[in-house]
């Protein structure tokens, strides 16, 4: 994975209170292309430019996350700070929210 970010962070998509982790810069760059609710703004742009930039190797990871947490926040998407840790340089692909029925 290029681009493993320092803090993931999770982001309500889709329904109220199903939230999921983005803990890299390529989940990042998929959700901005397929889950992003709107597909225009500023920070929408800039966010999908700094992620290309760091999956060229061009910029640090963590510009990628504060992008895409300004995308968020331009779009109305509450996000919060994942709470676990994740050991060094692994992503974490988890998605809250959901419950199964018994």
């Amino acid at each position: 994975m290029q681009g493993v970010w320092s803090k993931p962070i999770e982001a309500e998509l889709g329904k109220i209170g199903a939230y999921k982790v983005i803990s890299d810069t390529e989940e990042a760059a998929r959700v901005l292309l397929y889950e992003w609710p709107t597909k225009r703004g500023t920070a929408y742009s800039t966010a999908k430019q700094a992620c290309l930039a760091v999956l060229e190797g061009k910029q640090d990871p963590d510009r990628a996350r504060e992008a895409f947490l300004a995308a968020a926040t331009e779009a109305d998407i509450s996000t919060r700070i994942w709470q676990r840790d994740v050991p060094e340089g692994k992503p974490v692909n988890t998605r809250f929210g959901k419950r199964r029925r018994r």
